[in-house]
């Protein structure tokens, strides 16, 4: 679920007003997006919330499809860098030729000990807002 975030947290600019297709392995995932929760799974809930707050500010339409396990060169590279040791150096090369921001500050605490902090999705809005803000969107 958290890598369906992230490009709405690192680029929600290029986001706004659009249909996001996204693309997961995780079938968890994709009920999660339709049912907005994961059962069973409060962390995974926090996230959707998240995600389903920030697509509404950003008046974007998301569908999340379900892609089996490595069945394109995408879905590939995905589990590769899912692991370290897998990861390969042009696999690195080509994520840090994206010159992608930092990951916000609240979220990079939050991985290092995920808890049931429904309060991560206003924090996590309200980054994107400042993002926004400071572009002028």
């Amino acid at each position: 679920m958290l890598g369906l975030l992230l490009p709405f947290l690192l680029i929600p600019d290029k986001l706004v007003n659009s249909h996001v297709v996204l693309k997961v392995d995780n079938i968890a995932c994709c009920y999660g997006w339709d049912n907005r929760h994961v059962s069973g799974d409060e962390c995974a809930s926090v996230l959707v919330r998240a995600l389903h707050m920030i697509s509404a500010y950003l008046a974007t339409s998301i569908a999340v499809q379900h892609l089996p396990r490595v069945s394109s060169w995408e879905a590939r590279l995905v589990d590769r860098l899912s692991r370290e040791e897998s990861t390969w150096t042009s696999d690195k090369q080509l994520v840090d030729s994206f010159n992608l921001p930092q990951i916000p500050a609240c979220l990079r605490d939050w991985m290092l000990k995920p808890s049931e902090d429904w309060n991560l999705p206003y924090k996590l809005l309200e980054h994107v807002t400042n993002i926004q803000n400071t572009a002028g969107i």
